[in-house]
Protein backbone atom coordinates (compact mmCIF):
# COMPACT_ATOMS: atom_id res chain seq x y z
CA UNK A 1 0.00 0.00 0.00
CA UNK A 2 2.59 2.59 0.95
CA UNK A 3 4.56 1.70 -2.19
CA UNK A 4 1.57 2.42 -4.18
CA UNK A 5 1.31 5.89 -2.23
CA UNK A 6 4.54 6.75 -2.83
CA UNK A 7 4.14 5.68 -6.54
CA UNK A 8 1.23 7.98 -6.85
CA UNK A 9 2.69 10.72 -5.66
CA UNK A 10 6.37 10.57 -7.82
CA UNK A 11 4.33 10.00 -10.59
CA UNK A 12 2.20 13.37 -10.08
CA UNK A 13 5.43 14.78 -9.69
CA UNK A 14 6.77 13.58 -13.07
CA UNK A 15 3.69 14.37 -14.26
CA UNK A 16 3.47 17.55 -13.48
CA UNK A 17 7.26 18.47 -13.80
CA UNK A 18 7.68 19.93 -9.88
CA UNK A 19 10.17 16.48 -9.65
CA UNK A 20 13.84 17.77 -9.57
CA UNK A 21 15.62 16.68 -12.23
CA UNK A 22 17.84 13.99 -10.39
CA UNK A 23 14.74 11.96 -9.33
CA UNK A 24 13.41 12.46 -12.18
CA UNK A 25 15.70 10.33 -14.32
CA UNK A 26 15.65 7.99 -11.73
CA UNK A 27 11.80 7.41 -12.33
CA UNK A 28 12.74 7.90 -16.01
CA UNK A 29 14.74 4.35 -16.06
CA UNK A 30 11.87 2.92 -13.62
CA UNK A 31 9.51 3.48 -16.21
CA UNK A 32 11.19 2.06 -18.96
CA UNK A 33 12.02 -1.25 -16.32
CA UNK A 34 8.48 -1.23 -14.94
CA UNK A 35 5.72 -1.86 -17.47
CA UNK A 36 3.06 -1.61 -14.41
CA UNK A 37 4.43 1.23 -13.32
CA UNK A 38 4.64 2.57 -16.80
CA UNK A 39 0.87 2.16 -17.65
CA UNK A 40 -0.30 3.63 -14.27
CA UNK A 41 1.57 6.83 -14.78
CA UNK A 42 -0.13 6.85 -18.13
CA UNK A 43 -3.75 6.58 -16.65
CA UNK A 44 -2.43 9.24 -14.40
CA UNK A 45 -2.44 11.34 -17.10
CA UNK A 46 -5.14 10.74 -18.84
CA UNK A 47 -6.87 11.36 -15.21
CA UNK A 48 -5.52 14.73 -15.19
CA UNK A 49 -6.28 15.11 -18.98
CA UNK A 50 -9.95 14.57 -18.51
CA UNK A 51 -10.02 16.87 -14.90
CA UNK A 52 -8.59 19.49 -16.81
CA UNK A 53 -11.28 19.55 -19.81
CA UNK A 54 -14.24 19.14 -16.98
CA UNK A 55 -12.47 22.66 -15.27
CA UNK A 56 -12.59 23.98 -18.60
CA UNK A 57 -15.92 23.19 -19.29
CA UNK A 58 -17.25 23.92 -15.70
CA UNK A 59 -15.51 27.83 -16.28
CA UNK A 60 -16.94 28.09 -19.88
CA UNK A 61 -20.52 27.44 -18.06
CA UNK A 62 -19.97 29.50 -15.35
CA UNK A 63 -18.90 32.49 -18.07
CA UNK A 64 -21.65 32.09 -20.12
CA UNK A 65 -24.13 32.13 -17.54
CA UNK A 66 -22.70 34.98 -15.93
CA UNK A 67 -23.02 36.89 -19.51
CA UNK A 68 -26.47 35.85 -19.75
CA UNK A 69 -27.17 37.47 -16.15
CA UNK A 70 -25.00 40.77 -17.56
CA UNK A 71 -26.30 40.98 -21.28
CA UNK A 72 -29.55 39.12 -21.35
CA UNK A 73 -31.30 41.08 -19.22
CA UNK A 74 -32.51 44.95 -20.32
CA UNK A 75 -32.60 46.55 -16.81
CA UNK A 76 -28.54 46.13 -17.07
CA UNK A 77 -28.40 47.97 -20.22
CA UNK A 78 -26.14 51.28 -18.38
CA UNK A 79 -23.77 48.21 -17.82
CA UNK A 80 -23.84 47.03 -20.80
CA UNK A 81 -23.49 50.32 -22.38
CA UNK A 82 -20.35 50.63 -19.92
CA UNK A 83 -18.51 47.50 -20.76
CA UNK A 84 -19.16 48.11 -24.67
CA UNK A 85 -17.45 51.48 -24.09
CA UNK A 86 -14.27 50.35 -23.14
CA UNK A 87 -13.96 48.34 -26.24
CA UNK A 88 -15.08 51.09 -28.22
CA UNK A 89 -12.22 51.97 -31.56
CA UNK A 90 -12.68 55.55 -31.04
CA UNK A 91 -11.93 55.87 -27.54
CA UNK A 92 -8.90 53.80 -28.06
Amino acid sequence: MRTSLNDLRAAEQYILGTMPLDEALVFQARLLTNPTLRCKVNLQRKVYTLLRIRQRRHVKAAVEDMHEQLFADPTKAAFQEQIFSFFNPEKL
